[in-house]
């Protein structure tokens, strides 16, 4: 039981951390750099430009540390090319859903919010930050790294309960 709890706490906080640090590299790219920094005070979700890659980059390198680089050892799949192809046309259709959406009611009640998206250009960036970088983030972060610390800290602790001797 002390192996799950352990695993869970100690998957929580290197997430955490990874986190911290992505948000503090935004926070120094931001002081730095001008246009960056009028950016994101105007689009909110351009701060996925600096903390997206950064948090692929530390999942992707604990990753390689923790499963020694044998992802396929941590039930690392790579899918087919036609449920790639469907997961991708369902996730460009509700992405242009929630922009277009978000569009007409911002347009409808006179908002100029400051995550509006201006442009095609705003739009495809959405897309890639948003829809695509996001979300691989996010499933290497809790399927590839935290649930599989769980599953094996769970899968030692029965392994060890139906082994032991009487």
């Amino acid at each position: 039981m002390i192996e799950w709890v352990l695993a869970v706490v100690g998957g929580v906080f290197l997430i955490m951390m990874m986190y911290s640090s992505a948000f503090i590299t935004l926070q120094f790219v931001a002081k730095r750099r001008v246009a960056i920094s009028k950016r994101l005070s105007s689009s909110m979700w351009f701060s996925n430009v600096i903390v997206g890659p950064v948090l692929l980059g530390w999942f992707g390198l604990v990753l390689i540390l923790i499963s020694g680089g044998d992802f396929f050892a941590w039930s690392f799949v790579i899918p087919d090319p036609i449920s790639l192809l469907i997961v991708l046309v369902i996730g460009l259709l509700i992405a242009f859903a929630v922009v277009i959406s978000s569009s007409l009611v911002e347009r409808r009640k006179g908002v100029t919010d400051s995550n509006t998206i201006r442009g095609k250009s705003d739009v495809l960036l959405f897309i890639l930050l948003v829809v695509i970088l996001a979300s691989v983030t996010e499933e290497l972060v809790f399927r590839a790294l935290l649930q599989q610390m769980i599953d094996n800290a769970v899968a030692q602790n029965f392994y060890s309960l139906g082994h032991q001797c009487p």
